[in-house]
């Protein structure tokens, strides 16, 4: 298992490492992983952030977490340039092998005769899910369908898992994400029990020019080795070198012989019905600052309008909002509640207050998306509010 702070760093549950250390057992190694979120991420993955609020329709009817043979070697298929030489040595594993991959992979993989054993479907963004989505629709065959198993986050549009049945379809519970799908398919083996993880096609540019807009995955999958009591093996010949991961051929992965579907360790998941009157109950009890940034959003407002509002106002009205981030619950609504993605940046770069007058720029733009996204969420669970 890997250690607790793993998905706790990624899902964005702190500001500062002095706060993870207060609420997490010590650990030799939660310094590097803190580097790392601060160095790649700017101190903020996103992995948590739904704004679309998908999780309220999400088809899913149970969570789970993937139970594997702790002999078993994982390969972690990406569609780099690494992968269409090997596909024959992949298919002579089958058996020999889990395989866990993205809706592209499983496209790459299938008509090839191998199937894999779990699709993990997970984007960084709103955006990147939108486009999968749009180039599923597009596909000849809808490729999930044809998977054993589909884990899908809480946060994929409903429309990317049509037709998916229930037997297939299930939420990670826990997710250890950081929001890279290829580091969150290893995290998932790691939690497994595995004992053996290895790389096919997640290249992340060549040896000798490694891809710099890559660097967070690489510096992730570099962290997993470190945490992972795994032994980690990089079968992408030509790939970006990950450190932490041993150069191997394909036929060198081959582990302890596997027959059928992957464990689950399964439980229900709550309903659309749940989660909506869930979302409701959560706003609700934070109504009094979605109405207090309305009235900053108000003041900014006139501010860029020409108002001679003193610069004081401004200047309290700005702090106040940076404020909201010491209290943690607050600080999860907008987060994980509303989807925000430009005040938790806010409170964790900071704001100049010596802007002054030009305060009303950064004051307008974050209340403006606390704002939308919460008249957006009363909308979405307007069914729950009515019940």
């Amino acid at each position: 298992m890997l250690p607790h702070f793993f998905r706790l760093i990624g899902s964005d549950r702190f500001l500062t490492m002095a706060q993870a250390e207060q609420v997490l057992e010590p650990h030799p190694l939660l310094p590097v992983a803190w580097a790392a979120y601060r160095e790649h991420f700017q101190g903020f993955t996103g992995a948590s952030l739904d704004p679309l609020f998908h999780r309220l329709s999400h088809p899913a009817t149970r969570v789970a977490a993937l139970e594997l043979e702790p002999d078993a070697t994982v390969v972690v298929v990406g569609t780099g340039p690494s992968l269409r030489p090997n596909i024959a040595g992949l298919k002579r594993l089958q058996g020999r092998v889990r395989i866990i991959t993205s809706p592209r992979g499983a496209e790459a993989l299938l008509p090839h005769g191998i199937v894999p054993d779990v699709v993990l479907v997970e984007h960084q963004t709103a955006l990147d899910a939108h486009h999968s989505a749009r180039h599923l629709g597009d596909c000849a065959r809808n490729v999930l369908t044809a998977c054993p198993l589909v884990a899908a986050d809480w946060r994929t549009p409903s429309v990317l898992l049509a037709g998916v049945s229930d037997q297939s379809l299930f939420v990670p519970a826990p997710l250890p994400t950081w929001g890279l799908w290829p580091a969150t398919a290893v995290a998932l083996a790691v939690d497994a029990g595995v004992s053996r993880i290895a790389l096919l096609g997640v290249d992340l540019g060549s040896a000798h020019a490694p891809d710099p807009a890559h660097a967070p995955l690489a510096a992730l999958l570099a962290l997993l080795a470190r945490l992972a009591p795994i032994v980690a093996l990089e079968c992408g010949a030509g790939g970006a070198t990950k450190r932490g991961w041993v150069k191997a051929s394909i036929d060198e992965a081959a582990g302890a012989a596997v027959t059928g579907r992957c464990g689950l360790r399964s439980g229900p998941a709550a309903s659309m019905d749940e989660r909506r009157r869930d979302a409701f109950a959560r706003l609700d009890r934070h109504a009094p600052v979605v109405e207090r940034a309305r009235a900053l959003l108000a003041l900014a407002t006139a501010a860029a309008n020409g108002s001679s509002s003193a610069v004081t106002v401004l200047e309290e009205g700005a702090l106040e909002m940076m404020g909201w981030r010491d209290d943690g619950d607050v600080r999860l609504f907008a987060q994980e509640g509303l989807g925000l993605s430009f005040l938790p940046r806010m409170w964790r770069l900071g704001l100049d207050v010596s802007l002054g007058s030009s305060l009303w720029r950064p004051l307008m733009l974050a209340t403006h998306e606390l704002v939308r996204q919460a008249d957006a969420l009363a909308l979405a669970t307007s069914t729950a509010r009515a019940a």
